[in-house]
């Protein structure tokens, strides 16, 4: 059985609905910050100072991304046994 947590981690980060509609303009955001990863799973061992340091990300879309991370009961700078039995899909 695959879990909630494995599900997500395996969507297309371009096809990922990180926000409701109408907060449009931060799923946009969200999607250019994240355009150098293919799925939500290759992002989410990345810590937030990572993503401070390699993107423009700023306070306000963190907020956002981390939100819809916790909501599927993931985070970033995971690491154990649910990120490392991850298997990354086939492109």
């Amino acid at each position: 059985m695959v879990s909630e947590a494995h599900r997500v981690m395996s969507q297309r980060v371009q096809d990922t609905k990180f926000c409701d509609e109408e907060e449009r303009q931060w799923n946009t955001r969200l999607l250019y910050i994240l355009e150098e990863y293919e799925f939500i799973g290759d992002f989410v061992r990345c810590t937030e100072d990572d993503f401070y340091r390699k993107t423009s990300i700023g306070r306000n879309t963190m907020a956002r991304l981390k939100a819809f991370l916790a909501s599927h009961g993931l985070s970033l700078g995971m690491t154990g046994a649910v990120v490392e039995s991850w298997e990354r899909p086939l492109a």
